[in-house]
């Protein structure tokens, strides 16, 4: 799954709220098979509602022009269960 993230502003057409992430979380415990979650990790709400991810990764977008004080790095965290219950 690679939801919308909270913070997407307008790159993306269907945007999710804190409520569709609470959704989210409820569907993938009643959920008896396997899921792999991807959720950036700019959003601390998403430890609250997930919990702490089983995996990060740090990103960088390399930038044409250096733009002091932009950040130009951000961190993906993902969530999984392989195993059926």
């Amino acid at each position: 799954m690679d939801p919308p993230y909270l913070r997407g502003g307008d790159q993306y057409r269907y945007r999710f709220k804190m409520e569709d992430f609470l959704d989210l979380k409820k569907l993938m415990d009643e959920h008896k098979g396997t899921f792999l979650l991807n959720l950036s990790m700019t959003d601390p709400e998403m430890i609250d509602i997930f919990g702490k991810p089983n995996m990060v990764t740090e990103h960088h977008r390399p930038t044409v022009i250096d733009t002091p004080g932009k950040e130009n790095k951000w961190g993906c965290g993902y969530w999984w269960r392989f195993e059926q219950r």
